[in-house]
């Protein structure tokens, strides 16, 4: 957490100076402004394996950014995790996804991540009507309950591969599905 924006650019200097980084697109931050753009790049998520997923994950992240923003100026606690409990919410996250535990980043406690996304989406409920997205967020987060997350289905198409080929061909349908054209309307 910075104080703010003089302190992030301190901080993305100080990183550089030190040899972590060569310029400010080569910072690695699980999120950040982002250097080129008027935009917060989140990329913990940041490769998704089909078009829902990307615009799911994109959409919240707007209302979780537009709400934070909305929170901080109004004098609201924002939620402020330690780094060993960031480290164990990303390390649940990965090796469970929505089927497991995960840390409630307000309290540090354990919970369900099924619940967790729940509050999320409560959390945020005011910036994605505001936006027009609680609709989207409605149908897409049905879309994934149905067909699993990203992972899920990668994990399910790696035990069913026959050999590495099969497992190429079933992740580059899942990406991009037979019979989508380009430019097709």
């Amino acid at each position: 957490m910075w104080t703010g924006a003089d302190a992030y650019d301190r901080s993305l200097r100080k990183m550089i100076e030190r040899g972590a980084a060569l310029d400010e697109r080569s910072v690695y931050l699980y999120a950040r402004l982002s250097p080129r753009y008027p935009t917060v790049e989140v990329r913990i998520a940041d490769v998704s394996p089909d078009v829902d997923t990307a615009v799911l994950l994109a959409v919240l992240i707007r209302a979780l950014v537009a709400t934070s923003v909305a929170d901080d100026r109004a004098g609201r606690p924002l939620p402020r995790p330690g780094r060993a409990t960031i480290r164990s919410a990303l390390d649940l996250a990965a090796r469970h996804g929505l089927a497991g535990p995960a840390i409630d980043p307000w309290s540090g406690a354990p919970t369900a991540a099924g619940t967790l996304l729940s509050r999320l989406v409560d959390h945020v409920s005011g910036a994605l009507s505001g936006l027009g997205d609680d609709r989207t967020v409605e149908s897409l987060l049905s879309t994934v309950a149905a067909r699993g997350t990203g992972a899920e289905r990668q994990r399910a198409a790696w035990r069913r591969a026959e050999s590495p080929a099969a497992l190429v061909a079933e992740l580059a349908d899942i990406t991009w599905p037979a019979g989508v054209l380009i430019g097709a309307t």
